[in-house]
């Protein structure tokens, strides 16, 4: 895997870093939720409660990945369709999986995150 840096790609501030801390583990959260109703119902649908309580969490997870490559591949919860928990669950699995991926390339366990001021 060819890990060069595009201009869009730059370590995070101490402030995304401290916003993607709070952020992760609620949108993974998040995820194990729909994940689990989907393997026991697939086709159940998702409560317009849930897409309200998911959305902004998703959004500000998208707002904070934006000049990351891996933001072209985010989208919300579709608030006017009638959404799957399957459906659901893949929406949040590309979020789970672009966060990883960027804590991955950004935070090291013995080190810490790697910032940038700003």
């Amino acid at each position: 895997m060819d890990r060069r840096r595009s201009p869009r790609d730059r370590p995070p501030t101490e402030t995304e870093a401290q916003q993607f801390d709070l952020l992760y583990p609620l949108v993974k959260s998040a995820y194990r939720e729909i994940s689990m109703l989907s393997q026991k119902k697939q086709d159940g649908l998702v409560s317009e409660l849930k897409i309200r309580y998911i959305n902004p969490l998703l959004a500000k997870a998208k707002d904070l990945l934006q000049e990351y490559p891996v933001a072209d591949f985010l989208d919300l919860l579709d608030e006017e369709t009638t959404l799957q928990n399957s459906d659901a669950a893949l929406v949040l699995g590309r979020f789970v999986s672009g966060m990883e991926e960027f804590r991955s390339r950004y935070y090291d366990e013995d080190e810490g995150w790697t910032t940038r001021r700003g």
